[in-house]
């Protein structure tokens, strides 16, 4: 089936950000005065979490690999912070806003200024996919991005190896990638 086909049927987008973020999510909107729309880290923040969940026990990724948080990769050496420990919500906080950081300064230094004329939505969705590491490894994508070519970055976005594997796997990997290439497809 086109990947064009598979967007439109896409049911539509059924996230939304709560009328009031969680409690530990707003320990967050300190942060978001570095941004021009004071919402838009508590969006990215609950879109993320509800992407990753929220763990604040080691467990193990679809990959295999050490997680914890909001999707906070756990690196070998850091490992024994976290063994046999449950986090608090301002540490799982702590490390999403670092997280969150380094996933922005990525994409500041590859979409520069045009990222902001995007929709928060479709911020969202990229931050996501860098979150992710899906998108920053489709410097196509990316490309079509930052040409506001959006229909034709879903598609790029949807064709790849890992995406077919994990619809074939019926993964929420799938479920997660569509999300984000039809709020790319949706942008105007």
């Amino acid at each position: 089936m086109q990947l064009s086909k598979i967007i439109e049927m896409i049911a539509p987008i059924d996230f939304q950000v709560p009328p009031s973020p969680p409690a530990h999510v707003q320990s967050i909107s300190n942060f978001k005065n570095a941004y021009q729309d004071p919402n838009f880290v508590l969006h990215v923040a609950a879109y993320i979490e509800h992407n990753e969940g929220y763990r604040n026990r080691l467990y193990r990724d679809s990959k295999g690999n050490w997680t914890i948080g909001i999707g906070h990769l756990v690196h070998p050496e850091e490992i024994h912070l976290f063994q046999g420990r449950k986090l608090s919500h301002s540490e799982i906080d702590a490390l999403f806003l670092k997280d969150l950081m380094q996933k922005m300064n990525a994409i500041h230094d590859n979409f520069g200024d045009v990222f902001s004329l995007f929709s928060n939505d479709l911020k969202a969705a990229i931050v996501d996919g860098y979150f992710r590491g899906d998108l920053a490894k489709s410097p196509n994508t990316v490309s079509l991005l930052k040409q506001r070519r959006f229909k034709e970055a879903a598609k790029e976005y949807l064709n790849n190896a890992e995406y077919r594997a994990a619809k074939t796997n019926k993964s929420g990997v799938a479920v997660r990638m569509e999300r984000n290439a039809k709020m790319m497809w949706q942008e105007n």
